[in-house]
């Protein structure tokens, strides 16, 4: 959509101000979101919608192509030839015009070199640093596992210990119990 069919949809004249421009699209904003709430069938909702995305385009159109003229100018530098500069009208098209030529800038070029550089090597570094952190991490996790369950084999290895120690001394108990008994009842049988 060129900027002429946005202004012509949101029926603005082709040199409207950025006020101008905000009031009508609010205006036909809320008039097609009142019609969307009040709308008595999907297909005309659809319609409002879609009627609604356009102006919201032709909006962000015409906003884009007054804020163009604010940004940078492009310029094509030949050695041979003048440079040419673009320089965009925020509604009725493009204009251009020539000046003199301009040598090439290649100190511009070695410091963006130099600048990309620098930032690869940053990027490089946060990420080495981010993997060596999530293996140490990793690794220390994996230790912390493997030394509970070196502790938990333990408490186990003990508890049976503990469990046959106990059964030793209750028959070593009851095998004393019972030599004991028979000795006493020997005795009872030589005392008869």
């Amino acid at each position: 959509m060129t900027p002429a069919e946005a202004a012509r949809l949101l029926d603005l004249p082709p040199d409207a101000t950025p006020e101008q421009l905000e009031a009508r699209f609010l205006d036909l904003r809320r008039k097609l979101e009142d019609r969307i709430a009040k709308a008595p069938t999907p297909g005309l909702q659809a319609k409002y919608r879609a009627s609604l995305a356009d102006i919201t385009t032709a909006f962000e159109q015409l906003t884009l192509a007054a804020d163009g003229g604010s940004l940078p100018v492009l310029e094509r530098v030949t050695p041979a030839s003048p440079v040419e500069r673009v320089v965009p009208n925020a509604l009725s098209g493009n204009a251009t015009s020539a000046s003199a030529p301009r040598p090439a800038q290649p100190a511009a070029k070695a410091k963006s070199n130099r600048e990309f550089l620098i930032v690869a090597l940053i990027a490089v570094l946060v990420i080495g640093a981010g993997g060596w952190w999530i293996v140490k991490t990793r690794s220390e996790n994996a230790e912390r596992a493997r030394v509970a369950e070196v502790a938990k084999a333990d408490v186990e290895r003990l508890a049976a210990e503990q469990k046959q120690r106990e059964a030793d001394e209750k028959a070593r108990a009851e095998s004393e119990f019972a030599r004991l008994r028979s000795a006493q009842a020997e005795l009872k049988i030589r005392w008869d």
